[in-house]
């Protein structure tokens, strides 16, 4: 075993003794042998040690560590955490919270150590359940690759890499290690709860299916090694698709350029749906089978679509974008202004309105050749010139209503549904509820960005106008909802 954690640490990982690194120590058996394995080879340690508060014995494994890393001379860290708790308030499983919350306190501490590298204990039976596990909750072929060696950049870090120099390590060879050196571990009792997923297929299954072949442990690590290769192929064509489909990407989104995204093969598209899930929810359990095809059948279908996938993840497809958005995250930027309430504003005749973000809708009246004026300005889509007649019952700014008609400049006085205008101009489905209309009491003159009503254009006749102008402000110039 010495030679095998040697092997990876230098010549996969290319460190050397002199380096620190970091290793999660728990006190059981695996995380033991990792430690002791690292002093015999000189190397440079930190100790890192996580009390989930989960067990009567958590208090002394977390002493007995303690006192493990003294022995050796070696750096120790601690963190206590209540991880029943944590596990409530973000609605994940104890088996998901504890580890989430685990590998974000090795990297954290590994970031303020220096270290050069984060080592877990995983061995080659972890590896057997690891695929199991994945396998029986619907993973795909990456999925049945199970854990890497070398994993850089992971879900915690793009610096850091994550490694786990006992993969191809057999629990019998770690107890026959520690029988040798003398070693007692601690023992998780946890590990004999059948209430966890994991456990059944240590305890249940994998005895089960030694039943049909006695060799079924090292077939599936043996499966699971033929199919992390090949995965390393598909990863170099899966970056190729990601550089050039993704075109929105921050924490709580991932865009995804739909004509792009279509033109992809299958297995790719799936893939590129887990990468993004995992960049909102680093650490986490991925997404099961129906999940995926839930998102993927959102964003290849043909008509603008939005799905609740789970508790943590929403799939907004509009024209263009299909976006995957954490819970409670606030969707894109679409580029056009949004009321904040659904009650109808009155506007006067001159004076601003704010809406939401930087917005505001400017109005004056014009009362001299309003027609000219007209005729004189280049007008943009953010901008309208009403006839004051259509106007002076007064104006109000509010949002679209169950039914809303429209009657168009250009198609003398017939009316259309606002929704096709809404389908037809591609404007994003989200924004449509709070989209700003400036109506009279009976109809709506101005759809912004779109066109004013037959019935409010100016003409040589007119003497007074209502100008209007939506424009992008610094914040702190709106900071009133109405000035007059």
């Amino acid at each position: 075993m010495l030679a095998v954690v040697r092997k990876v640490l230098q010549e996969l990982c290319h460190l050397e003794p002199q380096d620190v690194v970091l290793v999660g120590v728990s006190g059981g058996p695996d995380s033991l042998t990792l430690m002791m394995l690292l002093h015999k080879l000189n190397w440079r340690m930190v100790i890192a040690h996580l009390n989930h508060q989960l067990r009567p014995s958590a208090e002394e494994e977390e002493e007995g560590v303690r006192r493990w890393a003294e022995q050796l001379g070696a750096m120790y860290v601690s963190q206590r955490v209540d991880i029943a708790a944590y596990a409530r308030t973000y609605s994940l499983s104890t088996e998901d919270a504890a580890r989430y919350y685990r590998y974000c306190f090795l990297f954290e501490q590994a970031e303020k150590a220096q270290a050069k590298a984060v080592l877990v204990a995983h061995t080659a039976d972890d590896q057997v359940e690891t695929v199991l596990m994945h396998l029986i909750r619907g993973a795909g072929k990456k999925g049945l690759t199970g854990m890497k060696v070398l994993s850089l950049p992971n879900e915690w870090s793009r610096t850091i890499p994550l490694v786990r120099p006992l993969l191809s390590v057999w629990r019998s060879q770690i107890m026959d290690f520690l029988a040798q050196e003398k070693i007692v571990p601690f023992i998780d009792e946890s590990n004999f709860d059948d209430t966890y997923t994991r456990n059944r297929i240590r305890n249940r299954l994998i005895p089960d299916l030694e039943t049909y072949n006695p060799s079924i442990r090292k077939l599936i690590w043996q499966t699971a090694q033929i199919l992390a290769a090949e995965e390393d192929f598909m990863q170099t064509q899966e970056e190729l698709a990601w550089q050039k489909t993704v075109s929105y990407l921050d924490p709580e989104m991932v865009g995804f350029d739909l004509e792009k995204f279509r033109n992809l093969h299958p297995a790719i598209r799936r893939r590129l749906i887990l990468r993004a899930y995992r960049i909102l929810y680093p650490g986490l359990e991925s997404l099961d089978f129906s999940q995926v095809e839930n998102i993927h059948n959102t964003l290849l279908a043909p008509h603008v679509e939005r799905s609740r996938i789970n508790r943590l993840v929403n799939c907004l497809r509009d024209y263009e974008i299909g976006y995957l958005i954490r819970k409670f995250a606030l969707p894109p930027d679409s580029g056009y202004p949004q009321l904040q309430s659904k009650e109808p504003i009155p506007l006067p005749f001159t004076g601003r309105v704010s809406l939401k973000g930087k917005w505001v809708l400017r109005i004056e009246q014009v009362s001299e050749q309003p027609n000219l004026a007209l005729q004189k300005q280049k007008i943009d889509r953010w901008e309208a010139w009403l006839d004051f007649e259509a106007c002076e019952g007064g104006l109000v700014l509010r949002s679209p209503q169950e039914g809303d008609r429209f009657a168009p400049l250009s198609m003398g006085g017939k009316t259309i549904k606002l929704s096709d205008i809404f389908i037809n101009r591609k404007v994003p489905i989200y924004v449509r509820r709070a989209y700003p209309l400036v109506c009279n009491e009976r109809d709506i003159l101005w759809v912004p960005a779109y066109t004013i009503s037959h019935f409010a254009q100016l003409t040589p006749s007119c003497e007074r106008a209502i100008h209007l102008r939506f424009e992008q402000v610094e914040i702190e110039d709106t900071d009133s909802h109405l000035i007059n």
